[in-house]
């Protein structure tokens, strides 16, 4: 007997009487809804993803993170990452899951390189509480990432160098500035238009601070120069201006550089996690040779034993290719902010 017929004699709904679902309730965030969490209150932001990296760095916070997975379009350059990571500090359990693409072509999403969703699942159920929009959250949460490099290796705070005008790069601007870490931003970017718009949105914010764009032969010496673009030929050598600290976190896949193969000679290397080294300028210099893996320092051994900074002033190089537990660690911080 077919089945329409035999539910339509019994009475029984098999959504109801046989499947019988439940339902998965979640929350939705747009992009924002991101924006507005991460940027009310920036140095609370930061303090807490700094604290939370140190629990983890001294044991008193657990991590679980496997190495992200890139599937790459070899005919387009694009990919999709999967990047789950679960953070268990005391009572406080985020577990995290993000999958983004690499938009290269933007056809049906112009404009925007990073798309995807971000879920945090329900620490003991399982199921997904809230599904969030992923791009600002990356941006945002790369930035952080820099003003890390800047607390731990930092020579001086008072000139800021970005290359880059996009949300990497607008946001690194955001987070220094309201961290008062430096008197002068400049920034530079190949569409000169959209680093006017750039400034003049940080004025708006910060008045107090100095912003200017110049061009990139026109790059003075700085203090810190970030890196935050979607080069795929190094954009930046040592002998093109002075940096103390040079902070790459553009060139996330194999097919993207931003650093010059000087700044591998010349300068100690840092990075977020030691996965960096599986993409973009690490996995280049460990292939030719130019450093050694053992070599490089990541953030938790930096947060155990800030003694293994140098005191001279010697450039400090220090790339992130996109970590899991920052993203973990902001939806944390987004959700107390609901």
């Amino acid at each position: 007997m077919p089945a329409n017929i035999n539910n339509a004699m019994t009475g029984l709904d098999p959504l109801l009487d046989v499947f019988k679902l439940s339902g998965e309730p979640f929350e939705y965030l747009n992009e924002s809804d991101v924006h507005h969490a991460l940027t009310r209150q920036p140095i609370e932001y930061y303090q807490f993803v700094k604290q939370r990296l140190l629990n983890i760095a001294q044991g008193h916070a657990t991590l679980i993170m496997p190495p992200k997975s890139v599937f790459t379009d070899n005919d387009t350059n694009g990919d999709f990452r999967i990047m789950p990571c679960i953070i268990e500090d005391n009572l406080d359990i985020t577990k995290s899951v993000k999958l983004v693409g690499t938009n290269v072509i933007q056809e049906c999403v112009p404009n925007q390189i990073t798309v995807g969703k971000a879920c945090i699942l329900h620490p003991t159920e399982n199921f997904i509480t809230h599904i969030v929009e992923a791009c600002l959250l990356s941006s945002a949460r790369t930035a952080i990432c820099a003003m890390l490099g800047i607390d731990l290796l930092s020579i001086n705070q008072k000139k800021l160098t970005i290359i880059g005008a996009g949300r990497v790069g607008y946001y690194s601007a955001f987070y220094a500035s309201a961290l008062n870490w430096f008197e002068e931003v400049t920034i530079h970017d190949v569409d000169a238009t959209r680093a006017h718009n750039c400034v003049n949105a940080l004025k708006t914010s910060f008045p107090n601070i100095k912003y200017r764009v110049c061009l990139k032969k026109s790059l003075p010496d700085t203090d810190v120069l970030i890196l935050a673009t979607t080069s795929s030929t190094p954009i930046y050598s040592i002998n093109d201006f002075r940096a103390q600290l040079i902070i790459s976190v553009g060139a996330d896949i194999d097919t993207q550089r931003e650093l010059d193969d000087s700044c591998a000679k010349t300068a100690p290397i840092f990075v977020d996690s030691l996965d960096t080294a599986r993409y973009g300028d690490i996995k280049s210099w460990l292939d030719n040779k130019l450093i050694n893996e053992d070599s490089l320092i990541d953030l938790f051994t930096l947060l155990r034993d800030n003694n293994l900074i140098s005191n001279n002033n010697q450039s400090r190089v220090f790339v992130s290719t996109g970590t899991a537990f920052f993203d973990n660690i902001s939806l944390s911080y987004i959700l107390k902010t609901l």
